[in-house]
């Protein structure tokens, strides 16, 4: 399930996505959120570019991708060794139920 989800997000384009996964305290997070964000905008206006420094490991060698996080308004990471649900538009893979089909 893991590599379905993560083609899916890469497939997005963009568009805006909810992935659900299990955080490393145990517990479920619902995200809503989007990939390939390289900028936003601060609540008081000021525009913030991403700048490549701070994390010092590569994401997707622990199998992880960042994530710009809508309701918080910040990048997060996706655990995708434990995602289970992902919904962009008509594409819909929940590997809680056996119909979770791409198209």
């Amino acid at each position: 399930m893991k590599t379905d989800i993560e083609n899916a997000m890469n497939e997005t384009k963009g568009k805006f996505f909810v992935v659900k996964f299990t955080k490393k305290d145990g517990s479920d997070r619902v995200m809503v959120g989007r990939v390939g964000v390289k900028g936003y905008s601060t609540e008081s206006g000021e525009r913030k570019e991403v700048t490549g420094k701070g994390m010092r490991w590569t994401p997707a060698s622990r199998e992880m991708r960042v994530v710009w996080d809508l309701q918080k308004k910040e990048y997060r990471l996706v655990n995708l060794r434990t995602a289970y649900y992902f919904k962009c538009g008509p594409v819909v893979l929940d590997s809680s139920k056996t119909t979770g089909v791409m198209p």
